[in-house]
């Protein structure tokens, strides 16, 4: 795994230092899309955020760093690490990520598209999907959210047509990704044992 990461990092770093990118960081993403497309709905999300940490799409270096522990981390400590993530991570949105991982979970996501939609209207989960973002876990949202808002700033300012294919790929996977962020929070909220 951690070789395959090096890899496309290799292939990446080109074009994430000129602002470009090269086929190979192109084939890079590609790949990337297509483990969206195979990965069971539940491992969607954290394996985004992670693929999108490890590869330092749009995230500091000590962002980078933190965010493969998502992937482990217990379903009820998603929250307290996402906040600790959002200023490390220097998300968007919401601003207020420390006191929302502090509330109950039945009431985070109420509070995070208050915050988030404060500031616009959602990029990445909206349409037909917004209307489902109360039913996803805090930590799962605001990380997915920024992981895609990142990738498709790449490839749109890449701007040729397999970039933009890509993005059109990632958008038809975001219906399946929404179901296994509620499923996920389905175990947090409902847990089996």
């Amino acid at each position: 795994m951690m070789r395959g990461v090096c890899f496309l990092l290799m292939a990446l770093l080109p074009g994430l230092l000129c602002g470009c990118l090269s086929k190979q960081g192109l084939k890079s993403i590609n790949d990337l899309v297509v483990g969206m497309e195979g990965n069971d709905q539940e491992l969607m999300a954290p394996t985004l955020v992670t693929s999108v940490g490890e590869l330092g799409i749009g995230v500091s270096a000590a962002c980078a760093k933190e965010l493969p522990s998502y992937a482990v981390v217990d379903p009820k400590a998603r929250s307290v690490l996402a906040a600790r993530f959002a200023a490390t991570c220097k998300l968007s949105c919401p601003r207020n990520a420390k006191q929302i991982a502090e509330m109950p979970a039945t009431d985070q996501m109420r509070a995070t598209l208050a915050s988030c939609d404060h500031e616009g209207a959602d990029p990445i989960f909206g349409g037909a999907l917004a209307e489902q973002r109360e039913r996803v876990g805090f930590g799962d949202y605001v990380l997915t959210r920024h992981a895609l808002l990142q990738l498709r700033t790449l490839l749109m300012r890449q701007g040729s047509p397999e970039a933009k294919g890509l993005w059109a790929r990632i958008e038809k996977q975001l219906p399946r990704l929404m179901s296994g962020m509620i499923k996920r929070q389905e175990e947090v909220l409902h847990p089996t044992s």
